[in-house]
């Protein structure tokens, strides 16, 4: 019996998003990656519309030799506050891309699911 391709799986990030008392807020970002890839790019943020606000995570190694053995990489972004453009109940996406548009994991919040921290 063939096993299951479950990379796309592992490619879907876990995300927690913070605010301050300052109403600064913080998106936590834990992406699995292979141990032979790296994150060498800050995560880029980008404002789409008032209602979404788009991250994009860059993940890049050696092509179609991802090593059997995968790591947890922490990620800690900055985002624009609600009254800078998106709105309370703007989406906040994260996307993962390995090495090809096609491969990636997506995972969603909003700005009203923040926890004070």
């Amino acid at each position: 019996m063939a096993k299951p391709d479950n990379s796309v799986t592992k490619l879907v990030p876990y995300i927690r998003l913070t605010k301050d008392q300052n109403n600064n807020y913080s998106l936590w970002a834990a992406v699995f990656i292979p141990k032979n890839y790296s994150i060498s790019n800050e995560p880029t943020v980008t404002v789409v519309d008032k209602n979404l606000v788009q991250v994009d995570i860059n993940v890049e190694g050696p092509e179609n030799k991802p090593k059997k053995k995968w790591e947890v990489v922490p990620l800690k972004i900055s985002l624009p506050t609600p009254e800078d453009t998106p709105t309370s109940n703007a989406k906040i996406n994260v996307t993962v891309y390995l090495d090809d548009p096609e491969d990636e994991g997506s995972s969603h919040t909003t700005y009203e699911e923040a926890e004070e921290g």
